[in-house]
């Protein structure tokens, strides 16, 4: 197993849904992604969605909650998966499947944070690479956003299950933000969730594009919907929240 793992970098996404052929369609048409399966054995195959020759993201449809709409589910390296686990309990979260080893992959478990939030640890069996954003490609996952109710909390407990450097901004009328960083460099961030918005708590995934308005007014036509509308964050980028058609929200950004 690698000895080079840098904890807290978002090293996988998947889609959580029962019904992955609309996704499929939706997202490769929306972000111009590739398609590829990858025997599992047995007869089984793992979807994965790709940027060029890289697979970037894959579809769950085992982890679906009866009931629930379809979401993104986001990994983060840690050094060790059992121990997060732990850690998460503790602090009053939920596991919702233990460990498991993934042959050539690693060891992953998908848990809830205690205010509701899914998350993977994830131990690969490969070396961990720290995100280079200015060599990102359209298509390509570029930030990651809890929305929780108490961003406080959460920022204390994600520093000590993934070892984030924790550095506060003030957002101005949003209130503060929590910066998370991994050897200096910002990867992620939490914000307290406004009051009005109606949604569980939840990471929030960008994926870069280099037309947020062109991908919003594109994202509708093909059935999905628009959450937060095209705006400017003055000294950052471009963003907007989206929705595909069966309701899992994502985000787009482009930066300044």
């Amino acid at each position: 197993m690698s000895d080079k793992t840098l904890p807290g970098i978002a090293v996988w996404h998947e889609l959580v849904t029962r019904d992955p052929e609309p996704a499929k369609a939706f997202y490769t048409a929306l972000f111009g992604w590739g398609a590829q399966s990858w025997p599992m054995g047995e007869g089984a195959e793992y979807f994965m969605f790709t940027v060029g020759e890289r697979a970037v993201c894959g579809i769950d449809t085992e982890h679906c909650p009866e009931g629930a709409p379809p979401f993104w589910m986001t990994y983060f390296s840690v050094k060790d998966v059992d121990a997060a686990i732990a850690a998460n309990g503790a602090a009053g979260g939920k596991t919702l499947q233990a460990g498991v080893d993934i042959p050539e992959v690693g060891r992953i478990a998908v848990l809830l944070d205690p205010q509701g939030a899914v998350w993977c640890p994830f131990r690969s069996l490969k070396d961990d690479v720290m995100p280079d954003f200015a060599a990102l490609q359209p298509g390509d996952f570029t930030w990651e956003e809890l929305l929780t109710p108490d961003s406080e909390a959460a920022a204390t407990l994600y520093a000590e299950m993934l070892g984030y450097e924790v550095q506060l901004v003030d957002m101005a009328e949003l209130g503060p933000y929590r910066l998370l960083k991994v050897q200096g460099k910002g990867l992620a961030g939490i914000m307290t969730m406004p009051p009005a918005l109606e949604a569980p708590p939840g990471w929030l995934t960008y994926v870069f594009m280099p037309d947020v308005d062109a991908t919003a007014a594109k994202a509708r036509e093909l059935g999905g919907s628009i959450h937060v509308e095209p705006t400017d964050l003055p000294g950052t980028g471009r963003f907007a929240v989206l929705a595909d058609p069966q309701g899992a929200v994502f985000a787009v950004f482009r930066p300044a």
